[in-house]
């Protein structure tokens, strides 16, 4: 009885959640483009996304495969076209919508490709509003990995990447990590040239955990690639 109700709401939670990804996408495409991915009528389409109605179970995996297509990265990329690189995470916390459909497409994307979590870490500052995203709708703990060590950890780790001249280091208390079974998901806003990334692989390595992936909203340039080939990322930017 307890295992039917907990499937009702996971599958009353996703055609919400269906009709959320259609609202956000609808800021930027038209709603014939959508129609054109999904193959669901336009007025049905209207209906979902205004939240009139709520998508049937049968639609809402049709919806949910534009979390695969190409539309999620064209309104990412249009973002930091707009606001430019050093702005954009700014500008995505303040506009909450592209946000959460970066977030939902990250889990909807390790769900498909077979991984799963049960923590989520992510580097102070820029990657805590899709961490936090994250950590909602998963369900999964989140791990601020912090920029100075707090003396109440009662056994800190710390995390080094980059260079001597641009060294990284982050910290985080061991006892976060303990509970993850090694089902870790890192995620972070933005990879250069991974430094940062370097630090938090740091970290885990010295906990004794592998990260089941890795994510980042934006890839610039390609020295990331040759230091994290499985990092994935959702709008790759030109240097």
């Amino acid at each position: 009885m307890v295992g039917e109700k907990v499937n009702k709401r996971v599958k009353y939670r996703r055609r919400i959640e269906a009709g959320m990804i259609l609202a956000a996408l609808r800021e930027e495409f038209k709603l014939k483009e959508l129609e054109a991915k999904t193959g669901l009528p336009i007025s049905l389409l209207s209906r979902y996304a205004t939240g009139d109605i709520l998508p049937s179970e049968q639609h809402v995996e049709k919806i949910e495969e534009l979390l695969n297509s190409e539309l999620v990265s064209s309104i990412l990329l249009k973002y930091i076209e707009t606001h430019g690189r050093l702005a954009v995470s700014h500008k995505l916390a303040s506009n909450p919508l592209p946000l959460w459909l970066a977030a939902k497409t990250i889990q909807y994307r390790v769900i498909r490709g077979k991984s799963d979590f049960n923590v989520i870490i992510t580097p102070e500052v820029g990657g805590i509003p899709i961490a936090v995203l994250l950590s909602h709708l998963s369900g999964a703990k989140l791990v601020i990995a912090r920029k100075k060590r707090y003396l109440n950890w009662s056994t800190t780790l710390a995390g080094i990447g980059g260079t001597a001249e641009n060294i990284r280091v982050y910290y985080v208390d061991k006892r976060e990590l303990d509970e993850s079974h090694g089902s870790i998901l890192v995620v972070d806003d933005i990879i250069v040239e991974g430094y940062t990334m370097e630090s938090i692989f740091d970290l885990l390595k010295k906990a004794g955990v592998k990260p089941c992936c890795a994510y980042s909203i934006y890839g610039v340039g390609s020295l990331w690639k040759e230091k994290f080939p499985d990092l994935r990322v959702l709008a790759e930017v030109n240097q």
